[in-house]
């Protein structure tokens, strides 16, 4: 088997942090502001991801937004809305046991993206490959705490429940 020979890892993030960024993500995606380019180019990577017939598309996830734009109906469209809608979640969101087929697949190593540069140290040894030292970082989430973006314990425990198996999997806690 070339897995066994192989190191297999991936980088895992904290879940209430995630689906804030991908809400920030989201806003991106549906700036009226945003430029033809830029929208051509989100719109050929959703038509490209597999089963777009099962996801919600980028025009749905804008229409919600414009409609409802601030972080607690972000989070209904995540937990309430689109399970009843489609198949198969947004990846930016979609939760990351089942992305990664956690207990199905074997891991040699589960880094976390709070610990990024150690994450990527561990990666650079075990691989053996003369990566640089530091990685880019193309967004810059220390601009923000997630935590501020949850008023109430209902929406922190809506979250939770929502994404319970990756908290538990992944050893995460509020």
């Amino acid at each position: 088997n070339i897995l066994s020979k192989l190191f297999v890892f991936s980088i895992v993030r904290n879940p209430w942090s995630r689906l804030v960024s991908a809400y920030k993500q989201a806003q991106t995606w549906c700036d009226p502001d945003i430029s033809e380019k830029k929208k051509e180019k989100l719109l050929r990577i959703e038509r490209n991801r597999p089963h777009p017939e099962k996801r919600l598309t980028f025009e749905a996830i804008c229409n919600y937004i414009d409609k409802n734009p601030n972080f607690e109906d972000f989070v209904n469209l995540v937990i309430n809305i689109e399970p009843n809608e489609v198949e198969i979640a947004n990846q930016h969101w979609r939760k990351q046991c089942e992305i990664l087929r956690i207990g199905h697949f074997k891991y040699d190593y589960l880094g976390r993206f709070e610990e990024w540069d150690y994450a990527w140290e561990v990666i650079r040894y075990n691989t053996k490959l003369k990566f640089e030292k530091k990685t880019p970082k193309y967004n810059n989430h220390s601009k923000y705490d997630y935590k501020k973006f949850y008023k109430n314990k209902k929406i922190i425990d809506a979250v939770g429940d929502y994404y319970s198996e990756d908290i538990k999997e992944l050893k995460y806690e509020w």
